[in-house]
């Protein structure tokens, strides 16, 4: 499900897509606990939330999104993923 009907890009702007108008940082912090080998499945369900914060604000896509390993506040030796970005809407 990730980025659906959402443009989402590390890069601070969208190939091809002109940038009408920017809503705000959207954030989210995924503390999930997955597997040793997880890493994809905590990538995409982070993705997901923050694609339903770029949403919840009225945008349909992100630029500069980054991600921020952290430590899982609840679980010692477990990480959390930050990600954020610029959510923004794209002329057309």
């Amino acid at each position: 499900m990730v980025g659906i009907l959402t443009k989402l890009s590390t890069t601070e702007s969208y190939p091809g897509r002109t940038v009408q108008r920017v809503l705000g940082i959207a954030s989210v912090q995924n503390n999930t606990i997955y597997g040793e080998y997880s890493t994809n499945r905590q990538l995409e369900e982070t993705l997901d939330k923050l694609t339903a914060q770029v949403r919840a604000k009225g945008g349909d896509g992100a630029i500069g999104i980054r991600f921020v390993p952290i430590q899982n506040p609840n679980h010692q030796g477990v990480m959390s993923l930050i990600a954020y970005g610029t959510a923004v809407i794209f002329e057309g």
